[in-house]
């Protein structure tokens, strides 16, 4: 009878460490490292057969003199060519702190910020974002935020504008970055 419960006790406890392979809980004392996961890539077309792709996490080979918050979650990354992207992000951290590491990552990397200013659409206003690739919308994102700011920079032949906006009721900070090798439209 011993045996037995023995065994019952270990198969238990074998299940248990195999279900947190494949889950996001934990125990306190038992690490579980999990395998990275592949990269997902969405191909998708414009109607002019053009096509671009759609990830939710930023690759390693994604361009490092691109300045992009990484303390966040990445909602959405669109890649329309060899450098044009739109990057969607969503944070916890303070709105000031993402502000603040896009101005001094961008002088870090060489663009030159050419509009550094707070956003007054954005000031407890419901706003819409369209995300535009050679004339065709791709997406739309519209927010009720408490406040927003905008920075756009350019480097060499790159455009590069975010718009960064708080929502209401608790600490979220949603980053909206356009990176393209034409200027933005306004």
């Amino acid at each position: 009878m011993s045996a037995q419960l023995h065994i019952t006790a270990f198969s238990f406890t074998s299940v248990v460490l195999i279900m947190l392979l494949f889950s996001h809980c934990t125990i306190p004392g038992i690490t579980v490292r999990k395998q990275p996961q592949p990269l997902q890539i969405i191909t998708k077309e414009f109607p002019n057969g053009v096509r671009y792709y759609v990830m939710f996490k930023i690759p390693d080979y994604f361009p490092k003199d691109v300045p992009v918050y990484r303390k966040g979650t990445i909602e959405k990354l669109l890649v329309y060519g060899e450098r044009d992207m739109d990057i969607i992000i969503k944070t916890s951290a303070s709105f000031e702190s993402v502000i603040k590491f896009y101005k001094n990552e961008s002088e870090r990397l060489g663009w030159e910020i050419e509009t550094f200013l707070s956003d007054k659409k954005a000031d407890n206003q419901r706003i819409t974002i369209p995300l535009k690739y050679n004339n065709y919308l791709v997406e739309t994102y519209e927010y009720r935020p408490v406040r927003g700011h905008i920075i756009e920079a350019r480097r060499t032949n790159y455009y590069m504008k975010c718009r960064i906006v708080q929502l209401p009721g608790f600490q979220t900070t949603i980053i909206i970055q356009q990176v393209r090798t034409e200027p933005i439209a306004k």
